[in-house]
């Protein structure tokens, strides 16, 4: 998906050249305050969950790609003037800025967001008396605009991420003023892009981060007296099935209550007889690479003549998946 900008049409205030690249650091200082301004649907959602580490992982890559391509166009655009920097940049966003983007999985959204701020619709804006705050946020129909990306988002996480890479824009013309920020040369312009996916990525790579202890898949093998077990965990926070074999065929239900826990429902067959049991289960090290599930349950088989109780702690171990039977998931 591609978040790109339009470069604003240029106003002669003195033919000043602004060069100006605030460092990111600065930047973030104020942005818990910027995002305030920016409109926010999502704020008490969910972030995000291991169903959108795919749309989360496109956002990143395209991201990361728009970033460099900007950042790889500075050096180009220093060397024009202002007028001839500014067209150069507006063809480069809307065409080779664009090259090796990967749809987002699930996405259905507007494919930009355009920072347009509120004073650049002014009649005659050198004449308003409002602050720079004011002049700077971002115009109704851009907001509206940025919601309907953020609505689309696989996750809250990602319309956050989109917020906070708005806020930089905002937060710029903020601090240098609404004026000057209308006046900046173009190279300058794809630097603050440089930041505004800066803060973008961080955000995504945030949630990736935070996900990648609970999303990963799993084989799985344990084994209890004669009792082999085996199959695939696919994610730790949704419903899996283990099978089980001895003399009789074992079907291990998992209904997750968290990434670590839950609870076992267990059904069994052959020799013709049935049995069921139940129980719960806990996970230890999940954020290492090979945590261990230990299931306490009891079951009950009805074989003819009698029937047989069992129960007992289960120790299965889970190793990363190193095939692709999940990726469809």
């Amino acid at each position: 998906m591609f978040k790109n900008f339009r470069v604003p049409s240029t106003r002669s205030h003195g033919g000043i050249l602004i060069r100006l690249c605030l460092p990111l650091g600065m930047l973030a200082l104020s942005q818990a305050s910027a995002l305030m301004v920016i409109p926010s649907a999502s704020a008490a959602q969910a972030e995000c969950d291991c169903k959108d580490i795919k749309a989360l992982q496109a956002e990143l890559r395209n991201a990361t790609r728009l970033q460099q391509a900007f950042r790889n166009k500075i050096t180009e655009l220093r060397k024009m003037g202002k007028a001839e920097s500014t067209i150069a940049l507006k063809q480069f966003a809307e065409g080779e800025a664009r090259r090796g983007l990967e749809p987002v999985p699930g996405y259905k959204g507007p494919s930009e967001v355009d920072y347009h701020p509120w004073g650049r619709d002014l009649y005659d804006p050198t004449g308003t008396k409002h602050s720079a705050q004011k002049l700077c946020s971002m115009s109704s129909s851009a907001a509206v605009t940025l919601d309907a990306a953020v609505a689309a988002s696989a996750c809250p996480g990602i319309g956050r991420a989109l917020r906070a890479h708005e806020a930089v824009h905002l937060i710029f013309c903020v601090t240098i003023g609404f004026f000057p920020y209308e006046e900046m040369h173009a190279a300058d312009r794809a630097q603050e892009e440089v930041e505004a996916y800066a803060a973008q990525i961080k955000v995504l790579r945030e949630i990736l981060d935070s996900l990648k202890p609970k999303c990963k898949s799993y084989q799985a093998t344990g084994q209890y007296l004669r009792l082999a077990i085996s199959g695939v965990i696919c994610d730790l926070e949704k419903p899996f099935t283990l099978k089980g074999k001895s003399m009789l065929d074992f079907t291990f239900r998992f209904t997750p209550t968290s990434s670590n826990a839950g609870s076992v429902a267990i059904s069994m067959s052959g020799y013709g007889g049935t049995g069921e049991g139940s129980g719960t289960y806990t996970i230890a090290g999940i954020e290492t690479d090979n945590p261990r599930m230990t299931v306490t349950a009891t079951y009950t088989g009805r074989f003819p003549p009698g029937s047989a109780m069992g129960s007992g702690p289960l120790q299965i171990d889970l190793a990363p998946l190193e095939t692709s039977e999940c990726d469809q998931q």
